[in-house]
């Protein structure tokens, strides 16, 4: 049986992220293996991992609710003492269960790996439901082959799954608005629970306002359009429910801001940090060089090459004209659902405006700008497609003399 272009493209994506898991492994005596940043217990991706190897050999069952309580607080990290919304806990447990199984520190990469391709997945059908098979694939081809959406998997930082959340919940959110056909069978809907249950338990407070965006999106056009006993019940209820989950998480809200700001202002005053951080109201004309930036981010030419970050610094100069294509689309083309680029664009530029400067809190998101690229690059005509090429042979020139 012939393969489907996106079959393949994901079946790609999945051994070339393999082979580079397994040439982090062998150059580990050389490039540390445990972390992208290094092996630190400061940085979260060696932090989940390490913890996970010390709970499976102090464990004395599965779940172990002491050990994993004082395995993380011997790194200072808290995490065990706190409720679901504000420690978001999922990650670590998981990284906790799944290596006390396996016994296999390396076990987290592949499920890394796993929560990735299926993002890809997502976004592919999101496009080519609001857009193009055209341009699914390029978004497709670009999140599988860029050298950050292949290397960032092969660590353990908890955002690939984080990633896989938010855009399962949108792609059900956009086949609702799109595809009357379409019936959301028992295991779609459970999912779909099971993905909002698990944003929340990742990324905290900050994820309540992506999903009361992702049903606003949904009922808008059914608001717009025609509205029934049945609808008014379903908004009624989803209202209650909402409200719930913002009272009752409202502290761990201002919690992520107030954590995430802290840790962007500590980042800004390095170089030019400063220029990309939107502290107030009289700063939003920094809004699009944020934009431009979250999209590129981390980036450099480092002196010598002693982490996997750095070697993602030097790849990520291929996402420049991800970047100005994106600039260009959401500045001077028509889009085909305003309501869900309204909802993206919203969400990104909360984000950014929270965690400028921290990549690893953008990550989960650049599947918005690629998007945005993909249609973009679609619907362009030569003089502007040589155009973006030229400013972003302009923009790489400039960081590199910075």
């Amino acid at each position: 049986m012939k393969l489907k272009r996106i079959q393949v493209t994901l079946i790609s994506a999945i051994l070339i992220r393999l082979v580079v898991l397994m040439i982090i492994v062998l150059c580990a005596d050389r490039i540390p293996a445990f972390g992208l940043s290094g092996n630190n217990p400061y940085n979260d991706d060696y932090r989940y991992e390490q913890g996970g190897v010390l709970y499976s050999q102090s464990a004395e069952h599965i779940i172990d609710k002491t050990v994993f309580r004082n395995t993380f607080d011997s790194f200072g990290d808290w995490v065990g003492h706190q409720n679901w919304i504000a420690g978001t806990p999922l990650w670590y447990w998981i990284s906790c269960i799944a290596i006390y199984i396996t016994k296999c520190r390396w076990v987290l990469r592949f499920i890394n790996i796993l929560f990735f391709t299926l993002t890809i997945w997502c976004v592919y059908e999101i496009v080519r439901i609001v857009h193009s098979e055209k341009s699914a694939m390029i978004a497709a081809k670009c999140l599988s082959y860029l050298p950050y959406f292949v290397i960032f998997p092969c660590f353990s930082y908890k955002d690939c799954m984080v990633s896989f959340f938010t855009f399962y919940i949108l792609l059900q959110a956009v086949r609702k608005k799109h595809l009357e056909r379409f019936k959301f069978g028992f295991s779609t809907i459970l999912l779909t629970i099971l993905s909002a249950v698990g944003i929340l338990s990742t990324r905290g407070g900050l994820s309540v306002i992506f999903l009361v965006l992702a049903v606003i999106y949904v009922y808008a056009g059914i608001i717009k359009e025609h509205m029934n006993a049945k609808h008014i019940f379903a908004i009624i209820m989803l209202c209650i429910v909402g409200a719930i989950i913002i009272y009752r998480s409202y502290g761990a809200i201002l919690l992520k801001f107030k954590a995430y700001i802290s840790e962007s202002d500590i980042t800004a005053d390095m170089g030019l940090g400063r220029y990309l951080k939107v502290n107030k109201i009289s700063d939003i004309w920094k809004l699009p060089l944020s934009f431009f930036a979250s999209c590129i981010l981390p980036i450099g030419l480092p002196q010598r090459v002693s982490t996997w970050i750095d070697i993602v610094r030097i790849g990520n100069y291929a996402m420049l004209p991800i970047a100005v294509g994106a600039l260009f689309y959401i500045a001077l083309y028509k889009k085909k659902d305003g309501d869900l680029f309204r909802v993206c664009g919203g969400y990104y530029l909360i984000t950014i405006i929270s965690s400028i400067l921290i990549y690893r809190h953008i990550f989960s998101l650049l599947p918005i700008p690629i998007m945005a690229f993909s249609i973009f690059w679609e619907k362009a005509n030569s003089k502007n497609k040589i155009i973006v090429m030229c400013l972003s042979a302009a923009a790489m020139s400039a960081l590199i003399f910075i």
